[in-house]
């Protein structure tokens, strides 16, 4: 399954990923690529268990770049993967 979304640069957000026949006792890690660098900025970091079948992760994105997020229930061996566009800040305007 893949999806698309757009975030902030500097923003934390919490990565959620289900996995309908995984178990609260499954490995389940992510990493995330910088699409337009061809590197690395999360390796298979473990993600925690919120519900039997649902597991999260925070991550809060640095700079501006498109980036791919693989899931992977190593248990199961599953990969999920989420597209994600980090643009610039929003500036505020005193009013």
């Amino acid at each position: 399954m893949d999806r698309f979304n757009y975030r902030i640069v500097d923003q934390a957000q919490v990565l959620v990923q289900a996995f309908p026949t995984g178990a609260s006792t499954d490995t389940v890690v992510y990493s995330i690529y910088y699409i337009d660098d061809n590197a690395t900025d999360v390796n298979a970091s473990a993600m925690t268990n919120e519900t039997a079948t649902t597991w999260s992760a925070a991550w809060t994105p640095s700079q501006t770049n498109n980036y791919q997020i693989d899931y992977w229930n190593q248990t199961l061996d599953v990969h999920y993967y989420e597209y994600k566009k980090v643009t610039g800040s929003i500036v505020g305007v005193a009013g």
